[in-house]
């Protein structure tokens, strides 16, 4: 990811992280090479903080997340999402329609967001298996977002791994013209949208295609990649899809439906 604001540049690897810079001459120089040996999920820079986070994914210790505030001399480790005690992971559509459960663990820290810039202290982090987390103190703690976990198309098990042993959140899309507004993408399930802070969320797929699955137009289902919002245009959202390229242009048209694509 790049940052103009900054003219950084991050790369999170399986050797841990790079950091580029942007010289004088528009030219990327070398900053410095951090968690040496360690994979790095991802990597973010709030703008808003000038803290710098990264996503650890440790092969012995798990999923750590890290944050530096002087980008990235020094780093130090902050506690990461929990899911809470009791909660369960149900699949049944990987599984033929029998129904399976197993507790839910944290296994992937996928990616992170800013709040919005009304929200300087808000911060969020999408996880393996299909949690969305939320912070409101700047990352010093972690809150499971009710709305999306316990949302029907999930606990009725139509959420699965896409490639992953389980869903995992790998989008997060936080509206620049209102906070309240939070798209996400998940793999296998779809895109969702909130529009009230993340209180209730509604599926945006109509007009994905899925030929994996027995109905290939499935509500629930889809397996996004990667979902995006136009910097100029908000109403416009890009979506590199396990069975093609989609792209929205209706924004918020009719909320109480589904986006057409």
């Amino acid at each position: 990811m790049t940052t103009p604001s900054k003219n950084l540049m991050l790369l999170g690897t399986r050797k841990g992280l790079f950091i580029f810079e942007l010289d004088g001459n528009s030219t990327w120089q070398f900053r410095s090479h951090t968690h040496i040996g360690i994979p790095i999920a991802y990597a973010m820079l709030d703008h808003r903080s000038g803290i710098l986070w990264a996503c650890q994914d440790h092969g012995h210790w798990g999923q750590k997340l890290v944050r530096s505030r002087d980008l990235g001399e020094t780093w130090e480790e902050v506690t990461a999402p929990a899911y809470p005690d009791g909660e369960q992971i149900i699949n049944s559509f990987a599984t033929g329609g029998k129904t399976e459960k197993k507790p839910a663990t944290l296994r992937y820290l996928w990616c992170m967001a800013e709040g919005g810039d009304d929200r300087p202290d808000r911060l969020f982090i999408g996880t393996e298996p299909g949690g969305l987390f939320v912070s409101e103190d700047g990352g010093d703690s972690w809150s499971l977002v009710r709305g999306l976990w316990d949302h029907p198309s999930r606990t009725e098990g139509n959420w699965f791994g896409g490639g992953r042993d389980d869903a995992g959140i790998h989008s997060i899309i936080i509206d620049p013209n209102d906070s309240a507004r939070i798209l996400i993408g998940v793999s296998c399930a779809g895109v969702f949208e909130s529009t009230d802070d993340g209180t209730t969320w509604n599926p945006r797929n109509t007009g994905l295609r899925a030929d994996f699955l027995p109905n290939p137009d499935a509500e629930v289902g889809q397996d996004p990649h990667l979902v995006v919002m136009c910097p100029s245009h908000t109403d416009a959202l890009w979506q590199q899809n396990h069975c093609g390229i989609f792209r929205s242009t209706d924004g918020r048209q009719d909320l109480a439906g589904r986006r057409r694509t």
